[in-house]
């Protein structure tokens, strides 16, 4: 969602209307959350003490630039181990119930989303680019359906919350019994539902 914001606000005039489940904005405090001691690791402290296991005791605080320094290396020795913690400390959060499916496919790309996430978090993938917020008004005048999981812990609910309210055109579907993973049948469902209001909508004023 973060790529698809900024694709927006850069080019408001090619965008007819977005779809976007479980809102990231990128802030600061929303990267903490996810990824420092005080957030998501209180809800998933097990989860948490397998992610930083990896890490020094002094880097465990911090985690996200020790990771980026390990798998921006294509011959580190601590690649595939650190890409998999990486992974499966995501796949922890993503799902309100347990998932061996959802902790399966995050595993079989754990070096691709690890690597990628890392570029655009601690790297120089967001380097410069302004905040999402106070840009929406670039966006107000193009409908969006927002779906987010009422427990999702991946990406703390306030985000979709705060964007919701700083776009005009948009409608925000709480998945009640759902977290992040597109995979939970009320967030496909949503999600699913949110393409057909959006083709409707889109189909009557073309």
């Amino acid at each position: 969602t973060t790529l698809a914001l900024h694709y927006g606000l850069a080019h408001p005039g090619r965008v007819l209307g977005m779809v976007l489940r479980g809102i990231f904005l990128a802030r600061p405090e929303d990267l903490a959350w996810l990824y420092g001691p005080e957030g998501a690791a209180r809800m998933k402290p097990d989860a948490w003490d397998e992610f930083v296991a990896p890490l020094t005791p002094a880097q465990r605080s911090d985690p996200l630039p020790a990771y980026y320094q390990v798998l921006a290396q294509d011959d580190h020795p601590g690649l595939h181990a650190h890409a998999r913690a990486w992974a499966r400390w995501e796949a922890a959060c993503a799902t309100l119930l347990p998932d061996s499916t959802v902790m399966r496919g995050f595993d079989e790309v754990a070096v691709s989303l690890a690597r990628l996430e890392t570029h655009y978090f601690a790297g120089a993938g967001m380097a410069g680019v302004p905040a999402i917020l106070p840009r929406m008004g670039a966006l107000a005048d193009v409908p969006a359906w927002l779906v987010h999981g009422r427990y999702d812990l991946v990406c703390m609910p306030e985000q979709a919350w705060a964007l919701h309210q700083s776009w005009p055109g948009s409608v925000l579907d709480w998945v009640e019994d759902g977290g992040h993973s597109l995979m939970e049948p009320g967030v496909t469902a949503a999600v699913f539902a949110a393409v057909q209001a959006m083709q409707q909508q889109l189909g009557a004023t073309a």
